[in-house]
């Protein structure tokens, strides 16, 4: 397995007068200089373009425990570059492929198992919303830039917040609200995994194993908790040529295409061993 160390220069950044960081964040783990996290068979990870100021860091476990896990945060203030084009916001990082400077011939695999941990502080927002976009947490995008395979926080003005996953394509034409955007991403495949409501104030572990395809022979499982909550048969990718050769992945938080930033409610959440591995029994734990 392949150790990644990250290094994190605390900076305080002036926006109008005003430090771009939450305001409610007293009772909240403050952060550390630096961690040593392990990915498995992940790329390096780096922090996404356009991400929040000061908006991801390293914590002490918000369980109580000295472990140092990752923290995000978004909000409807301080958008940046491009993000702001789109009413978007987000705090997040990537596995940098783009940088990577292993051969082309070295490409994404065409299956892997997959995890990643997730942490909802009390107070996450469950209740419908003004503003009902979804906020992608841990997702996979092909080069289009769809969000071809994603897990997501879902308002969309229901009594409860839900934990969906979903799969979408490219689908040709632009977003009408948003000029310059590359264009509209749209499901063809979404389920709920489980209620928001029930996974606050407490770590929930999600591990899955992805075929990656374009066509019928691809195959998708997904645990929570250990508990098979998912299993599917069918095209995972919006591109094979795409899916296996540069196919980046994400996780924190992202709210996109939000026609009014203000009404964007404020959302931490804290992630910890997300990993890649060709078998289940060496995911990070």
């Amino acid at each position: 397995m392949r150790t990644i160390i990250y290094l994190l220069t605390l900076t305080f950044v002036a926006s109008c007068g005003m430090q771009d960081t939450p305001s409610n964040t007293s009772d909240a783990p403050q952060p550390t200089s630096s961690v040593r996290l392990n990915h498995g068979d992940f790329s390096p990870f780096k922090e996404s373009l356009n991400n929040k100021i000061n908006s991801h860091s390293f914590v002490p476990n918000p369980d109580g425990s000295e472990e140092i896990v990752e923290s995000f945060y978004i909000d409807g203030t301080a958008c940046r570059g491009e993000d702001c084009n789109y009413g978007s916001v987000r705090s997040s990082v990537d596995s940098n492929i783009w940088d990577d400077v292993r051969p082309r011939s070295i490409t994404s695999p065409e299956q892997a198992w997959y995890s990643f941990e997730i942490f909802f502080p009390k107070g996450t927002p469950t209740y419908p919303v003004e503003n009902p976009n979804t906020v992608t947490l841990v997702e996979f995008k092909e080069e289009n830039q769809c969000a071809s395979f994603a897990f997501v926080k879902n308002n969309n003005g229901n009594s409860n917040a839900e934990f969906n996953f979903f799969l979408s394509e490219y689908s040709g034409k632009k977003d009408a609200r948003f000029a310059g955007t590359p264009g509209e991403c749209l499901s063809y495949f979404e389920t709920e995994i489980a209620n928001i409501s029930d996974m606050i104030g407490k770590w929930v572990r999600f591990e899955y194993f992805v075929k990656w395809s374009e066509n019928e022979d691809g195959y998708l499982i997904v645990y929570q908790d250990g508990r098979k909550v998912l299993e599917r048969s069918g095209r995972t990718c919006s591109s094979t040529k795409q899916c296996l050769t540069r196919n980046i992945h994400y996780y924190g938080l992202y709210q996109a295409n939000n026609e009014d930033m203000n009404k964007i409610d404020s959302l931490t959440a804290y992630y910890r061993n997300v990993s890649m591995s060709q078998k289940r029994e060496d995911l990070v734990r």
